[in-house]
């Protein structure tokens, strides 16, 4: 059996470094910290109060702590189960789309959305996919 390896996590300064870009070290979404993939889905303030709307709407409470984005997910889909879960899975996809698009809008464009914006977007985008069939996100709509 093949033992794995724990990798260091490559943080995403590093990568535009090695690409000739501009090696900022902080998030573009929270200007606090450093700016990795389980900071920008699980711990950064901005995604969490972006999340804190969206599950507040929904009838959830926001998972505690700021685990890895896999763990806090997982905290995220526990409070679900059947459609709903599967609703939820869709909407973590959707809403991590959004706020990647956001920090690169930030990033390359210097623009910025407000948490309000952001919102807006995302409802549009979730009428769109339950109109495309997404019967998960259907059923979190209704609830």
């Amino acid at each position: 059996m093949h033992e794995r390896r724990s990798r260091p996590r490559a943080r995403l300064a590093d990568r535009r470094a090695r690409h000739g870009l501009e090696a900022r070290d902080v998030c573009f979404l929270c200007d606090q910290a450093s700016e990795t993939i389980d900071h920008i889905v699980a711990a950064c303030p901005y995604t969490r109060e972006l999340w804190h709307h969206i599950l507040q709407a929904l009838h959830l409470q926001l998972p505690a702590g700021t685990a890895s984005s896999l763990i806090w997910w997982r905290r995220i889909r526990a409070l679900a189960s059947g459609q709903r879960r599967k609703g939820l899975d869709t909407l973590f996809a959707l809403v991590s789309w959004h706020v990647w698009k956001e920090r690169n809008a930030r990033c390359f464009r210097d623009a910025s959305a407000t948490i309000n914006d952001l919102l807006q977007l995302i409802t549009m985008e979730a009428d769109r996919w339950i109109n495309a069939g997404a019967t998960g996100l259907a059923v979190l709509a209704r609830s």
